[in-house]
């Protein structure tokens, strides 16, 4: 019985495993985002694109939320993707930035930091940006405005929280 108890967890476990340590973020083509992002007038958020144009939508955009002003457009959603990619934007707040969350897979953190770096030179901006010295946030030199990208480790998964703003 106990047997067939740890065959059946294996089942269930081992799919899951073998997915997330086969999974490679795909290298962003900078160039084609940002012309895609020029394309949209910016309306369309980088890492959004990137997911679009890299990986399987998995569910439609949920827990909407739009402006309650202007032209009553989308400010806040999330979608998720293949291999269990999460991807979370608020821009409700006027004058309050963006806060994105994306939730991906356990990859090597050199990866994942160097995914980050080539997402951000697809973002149209002049502000330089660093990795600061013995923490996961990769912002601004000054450590002023701009966007703020942190990695935070989950058991089986990385959180990216980023904020862009002033």
């Amino acid at each position: 019985m106990k047997i067939r108890i740890l065959h059946q967890i294996f089942l269930l476990v081992f799919p899951l495993l073998i997915s997330a340590q086969n999974f490679e973020l795909k290298k962003p083509n900078v160039e084609e985002l940002k012309r895609k992002a020029e394309l949209s007038k910016h309306t369309e958020e980088v890492i959004h694109l990137y997911f679009i144009n890299n990986y399987k939508p998995t569910s439609e955009k949920t827990k909407v939320k739009k402006f309650d002003f202007e032209d009553y457009s989308i400010c806040s959603y999330e979608q998720t993707f293949d291999n269990q990619i999460k991807y979370y934007i608020n821009k409700c707040e006027e004058g309050g930035g963006i806060s994105i969350r994306v939730t991906l897979p356990k990859i090597e953190t050199k990866n994942l930091k160097n995914w980050i770096e080539e997402i951000y030179k697809a973002e149209s901006s002049d502000i330089k940006n660093k990795w600061y010295v013995g923490k996961n946030i990769y912002g601004p030199i000054d450590e002023e405005v701009g966007c703020y990208y942190e990695i935070k480790a989950e058991k089986s998964s990385w959180t990216i929280d980023i904020y862009c703003g002033c």
